[in-house]
């Protein structure tokens, strides 16, 4: 109920919050996948609690498969508003579709290359398991519960093939760092939910992506690599 009411005020034009810099974060992002050799039609994205992400949009226009993952209904609605074609709602569990899962409806747009997952993010896709070579994580991570983060990590962990990308964009708070959401995210904290598991590697710090509305706020990435 507090991401729909969330989602529901940001629709009818209220604070943008995590929306802040999209179109520089859909641009740099493209780039960083394309310099470690991901490029379409071959490459699979996953964006896992997407919004309304422009990134996805973007991605499917150059060219890649994506499939998204969002929990509100709205927000899903104004992600798939974004493309053109038809979408066709695959079904949820028990009927044809298969493999869905009772918590999740399927849209497939017409041209085959962009999926959209309605339902709950934590619980995991069987369709979707280790099909995936990268993941565009722009501010989920550090948008949910601090006690949901392990098993955040563990679902994104399993939908990518080993070798797989993670492009983790997260806010760097100088103003109260116990606040949220967006909480305040930095090396540590991913090296601690990411890494020290062994199943990922911090590849590359990107550093400040683009400036934000908010001056006290950064927003600053990682490329994460999946070891096994």
């Amino acid at each position: 109920a507090q991401w729909a009411g969330i989602w529901t005020d940001l629709l009818a034009g209220g604070p943008q919050r995590w929306k802040d810099g999209e179109e520089q974060s859909s641009q740099s992002a493209l780039k960083v996948l394309e310099a470690v050799g991901l490029a379409p039609p071959e490459a699979s994205l996953l964006v896992p609690l997407a919004g309304d992400s422009l990134f996805a949009h973007h991605a499917h226009q150059q060219g890649y498969r994506v499939v998204c993952i969002e929990l509100v209904a709205a927000a899903a609605s104004a992600l798939r508003a974004r493309f053109s074609g038809s979408w066709i709602e695959e079904g949820s569990a028990g009927d044809s579709a298969g493999q869905i899962g009772a918590l999740h409806r399927r849209y497939k747009l017409s041209d085959g290359r962009a999926v959209v997952y309605q339902g709950d993010v934590f619980v995991p896709i069987e369709a979707e398991i280790a099909q995936h070579d990268a993941v565009h994580d722009k501010d989920s991570f550090g948008a949910i519960d601090v006690g949901d983060r392990e098993k955040y990590v563990s679902v994104v962990h399993s939908y990518l093939r080993t070798g797989g990308y993670v492009l983790l964009e997260v806010k760097n708070r100088s103003d109260d760092q116990a606040a949220g959401p967006p909480f305040h995210i930095d090396e540590q904290c991913v090296t601690k939910y990411w890494c020290s598991s062994g199943f990922f590697e911090i590849q590359k710090h990107l550093g400040e992506l683009f400036p934000l509305k908010n001056p006290q706020w950064k927003q600053v990435g990682f490329l994460l690599r999946k070891l096994k």
